[in-house]
């Protein structure tokens, strides 16, 4: 794998903070990430997610170890590994919102890349290429104050991709954007990442974006990797028995807590009815749990066979104590 990022051993403390005690906000991180590849970062808030980020952008200087960017040092060649790598505003907050696009984009290339009058030109007709590329060409002169949200983040989107930077960062590139904006700007990622090569690093709360546009997620918490391998690789690792049961009327305290005993229990009562969703930890416990309802005598509606998601390997590894977890043939930190 060519690495488009690298980062060494990097840890960060703050200091100053909370009445004067560090804040450890990462500790000892290392991953490298390929050339087109889209890579996500995961974890609940405070994981440190934000704070690799702003590392990453050159914002915020690690207290040890070392990033490389394109295979430039980022403290030692700060200037030309800066040039490839830019953020892009969550929501495109960093806009202005008074200025038309194209205005916008002109601005942040000249503020950024030092171009000429005589570049504007080129840069228009790029501009115009990506704005297509994003099916958002019909915006050029209008205002950004008067775009969707939606359209706002992929005009941010261009202002970073016309200075020609291979890594693109992009903290919750999908916060607040309706279903539709969400889907047209995960696939605009994917198709950065396929058919121009560009990396993309992203960090998300949200699972279905995570596991629909990223080949390797990483997850964080308390400034720690707990787990770094592709989607499949992860749900295949993670792959419980989950069926969900939906029965007639209630469950006795006794039959929950017997069903309780086989694996993870979800139970919600409703409408008259019960679903238990179970996470089986043996191959037999499927029969288990079905012996101990009809043993009985509660009626069983419906069972379904639930295929594993993000969401919920997310959730058994953070749900580990946020240290140590075992994953086993995945990178872990």
């Amino acid at each position: 794998m060519n690495a488009a990022v690298e980062v060494s051993e990097v840890s960060k403390v703050y200091t100053g903070l909370l009445g004067g005690r560090p804040v450890r906000a990462l500790e000892g991180i290392s991953l490298q990430v390929g050339q087109g590849e889209v890579f996500g970062l995961l974890g609940p808030n405070g994981a440190g997610k934000t704070t690799l980020l702003r590392i990453l952008a050159g914002l915020v200087s690690p207290t040890t170890g070392s990033v490389r960017i394109m295979g430039l040092d980022l403290a030692r060649e700060r200037r030309r590994a800066l040039t490839a790598i830019t953020s892009v505003p969550d929501g495109g907050r960093g806009l202005y919102p008074r200025m038309t696009v194209m205005e916008n984009i002109q601005y942040f290339a000249v503020v950024r890349g030092g171009l000429s009058a005589r570049d504007l030109r080129r840069l228009e007709l790029e501009a115009g290429r990506w704005l297509r590329f994003l099916g958002i060409d019909g915006c050029l002169g209008r205002p950004v104050n008067d775009l969707s949200r939606g359209t706002r983040q992929k005009v941010a989107l261009v202002s970073a991709l016309v200075t020609g930077s291979r890594v693109i960062l992009m903290d919750e590139p999908t916060s607040g954007l309706d279903v539709a904006a969400s889907r047209d700007l995960c696939a605009a990622i994917r198709r950065l990442a396929v058919d121009e090569g560009r990396t993309v690093i992203l960090s998300t709360h949200q699972m279905d974006v995570a596991q629909g546009v990223c080949s390797r997620v990483c997850i964080v918490s308390r400034g720690r990797i707990l787990a770094l391998d592709r989607v499949p690789r992860l749900l295949q690792l993670f792959s419980t028995r989950t069926y969900r049961m939906v029965l007639e009327g209630n469950l006795e305290p006794t039959e929950a807590e017997a069903l309780r005993r086989l694996g993870h229990f979800e139970l919600v009562r409703e409408c008259g009815q019960t679903t238990v969703t179970l996470d089986l930890n043996a191959p037999t416990a499927f029969y288990d749990a079905v012996e101990i309802l009809r043993g009985r005598r509660v009626p069983i509606r419906a069972i379904l066979r639930q295929e594993p998601d993000l969401l919920r390997v997310f959730l058994r590894i953070t749900s580990a104590g946020g240290g140590d977890c075992d994953v086993p043939g995945s990178t872990i930190g």
